[in-house]
């Protein structure tokens, strides 16, 4: 069982800073492939492909995906750093989880 199958721990999760801020720094390693210290847009890509995947709704497109990355990547440094990348997980899993919860 997914931690992001569960519309209820989504809820959870983003209104408990502690466990947020553990779960997406987990995360954050996870699919840090080069470990680098930040998410390229492919490793985000990967992440946000298997998150949808558990939360049984579709992935954005490419275009969206990189839309919304070059809005997050502050830095303009091709990459998400962790406090960019938690920001976009945020606004990702709040954008997600009305999806989810459709029939």
């Amino acid at each position: 069982m997914s931690m992001f199958d569960s519309p209820l721990w989504i809820h959870t999760l983003l209104h408990n800073n502690k466990v947020r801020k553990s779960v997406y720094t987990q995360q954050f390693k996870k699919f840090d492939e080069d470990c680098n210290g930040q998410l390229q847009e492919t490793e985000l890509a990967d992440l946000v492909k298997a998150v949808c995947g558990a939360m049984k709704i579709q992935s954005p497109s490419s275009e969206e995906l990189h839309k919304s990355f070059s809005e997050f990547d502050k830095s303009k440094s091709e990459g998400l750093t962790a406090l960019e990348f938690s920001r976009f997980f945020d606004h990702f899993l709040r954008a997600s989880l009305p999806r989810m919860q459709d029939p």
